[in-house]
């Protein structure tokens, strides 16, 4: 996973398209919908993944929760977009 500019969330309530693309891009969801589906599958196990939001010492958490199962289905999501305040 990707680092996020700590300055897209300190700007977050100026420009919040901005944060949400990298929160929802390549550095954030898109990054572990690529690889934690194939986990799920290879092991044939439900995975449950949550990540925090905002700044943590020198990086932005993406603020991502979701329970996979083994057929790789998406069976619940949170996404830092309902949490930017």
């Amino acid at each position: 996973m990707g680092l996020i500019d700590p300055e897209l969330w300190h700007n977050r309530h100026q420009d919040p398209d901005s944060i949400r693309s990298e929160m929802q891009g390549s550095k954030g969801r898109k990054w572990l919908m690529r690889w934690l589906p194939a986990r799920a599958h290879d092991n044939g196990m439900f995975l449950i993944f949550s990540n925090g939001v905002g700044v943590d010492v020198d990086e932005v958490r993406t603020g991502n929760a979701m329970v996979l199962n083994p057929m790789v289905r998406l069976s619940l999501k949170l996404t830092a977009s309902v949490m930017i305040w």
